[in-house]
């Protein structure tokens, strides 16, 4: 299934500069499918050349228009420059080559970083299901750290990586 989906970005012409102008782009970043398909086509480019070159299609949209875009504020305060922003980049690149590479084995979570998961005990709408893979118990997340190793796992078919559960703990102010 990998192999079938980067052939078939990598055979699709696409406008890259309507892309990242889509209505889905700007509003919805990485919860839409524009951002994945730069992802990926970003990711053809750094396979093709072994590293993340500064015109790279997926760093250039995430330097010029994602960091400095509503989606992702945490991001901001730690990518402060281009370079750290580079680096960002090539790490997601190095995770998705992991897991999807021909050296791949039942090992192939092995060195990549725990998935953060803020759990939430609260109702609300827009909580993620996330689930254990050894117990098949479930938490909602309402913030999870760690998208492109999930979406990584899931292009390479990859059924368990690593993880960190925190509860986030509701604080009542309570007034007499």
């Amino acid at each position: 299934m990998p192999r079938d989906v980067l052939a078939a970005v990598a055979a699709t012409e696409i406008d890259v500069p309507a892309v990242i102008a889509s209505d889905d782009c700007v509003r919805f970043g990485y919860a839409g499918w524009s951002y994945w398909l730069l992802y990926v086509l970003g990711y053809l480019e750094y396979v093709k050349l072994g590293s993340v070159a500064t015109d790279n299609v997926y760093a250039r949209y995430f330097v010029d228009h994602y960091l400095p875009g509503p989606h992702d504020p945490g991001l901001q305060g730690q990518l402060l420059d281009e370079a750290s922003a580079l680096a960002r980049v090539g790490g997601r690149f190095a995770d998705l080559h992991r897991l999807l590479g021909p050296q791949r084995d039942d090992g192939a979570a092995a060195g990549i970083l725990p998935v953060r998961v803020l759990a939430s005990n609260r109702r609300q709408d827009d909580l993620h299901d996330v689930y254990d893979a050894s117990s098949g118990a479930s938490v909602k997340a309402r913030a999870i750290d760690g998208w492109h190793r999930l979406f990584a796992a899931r292009l390479g078919d990859v059924r368990a990586l690593p993880g960190i559960v925190r509860l986030d703990e509701c604080t009542w102010t309570l007034t007499s």
